[in-house]
């Protein structure tokens, strides 16, 4: 749970441990040395890409922290976002 912590907080998921509406790995799913985060979006509020982008950087802080920890003998760390949509991005 410390390391979904403070991967959350590198991220920019949460500011603060105490805060109300923190924000938190919803389901974290392990197969050998694979590590799957699920983030699950509210129904009705769509995704958009800074919501992507902070969830990539939280999968990121998680594989550098994984690294670290031998004795988990993890190897890949993926993430997968559900939502009800996809807001489009209008700069690429």
């Amino acid at each position: 749970m410390l390391l979904q912590l403070e991967a959350a907080k590198k991220a920019g998921l949460i500011e603060k441990e105490t805060s109300a509406d923190g924000k938190r790995i919803d389901l974290a799913l392990r197969s050998n040395e694979h590590l799957l985060v699920v983030e699950f979006m509210r129904p009705g509020k769509p995704a958009d890409f800074d919501h992507l982008g902070r969830c990539r950087r939280y999968v990121f802080n998680i594989r550098d922290r994984v690294k670290s920890l031998s004795a988990l003998e993890i190897k890949r760390v993926t993430g997968l976002i559900i939502a009800d949509k996809l807001l489009p991005c209008h700069f690429l």
